[in-house]
């Protein structure tokens, strides 16, 4: 239950992602074993995302969240539909640029996540993408 792939030997991990299945040898190899894994799609930090984090740094202990996206994602061809879907969502939790730039929608997680006053463990934050055709994984904002 440890990050060592991440030199987080002494922390418990959440893992913040997509919907879609990674490979296991990802998550486990590369990235060290997480205690818990909150999906949905896109890997967006949305409240009840955020809800279920808090409730790991509670219930599991957890100290540190890694968020994860990927590319090849089966919604970012629907991007416009998700455009069309935000005006229905009340508190607007997902952005025009979700779904099209990794980078970018990563660090919308990462920057959601430190602005909750309700994750206790803001000082372990870690963004990362899966690149799915070379299986290679890129740090996109370093621990902050």
């Amino acid at each position: 239950m440890t990050g060592a792939g991440l030199g987080l030997n002494n922390r418990r991990l959440a893992l913040l992602t997509c919907v879609e299945a990674l490979p296991e040898s990802l998550t486990h190899a590369r990235l060290g074993q997480f205690t818990d894994i909150v999906r949905n799609a896109g890997g967006v930090a949305t409240s009840d995302a955020i809800s279920s984090l808090v409730a790991s740094q509670s219930i599991s202990g957890t100290t540190a969240i890694v968020v994860l996206h990927h590319t090849d994602c089966e919604f970012l061809p629907f991007t416009v539909e998700f455009q069309t879907l935000q005006l229905s969502i009340p508190d607007r939790e997902l952005s025009a640029g979700s779904y099209t730039d990794l980078v970018h929608s990563v660090g919308q997680a990462l920057a959601a996540l430190r602005a909750s006053d309700r994750i206790t463990h803001r000082d372990a934050l870690h963004g990362f993408v899966y690149e799915t055709r070379t299986k290679t994984v890129r740090n996109v904002t370093g621990p902050t």
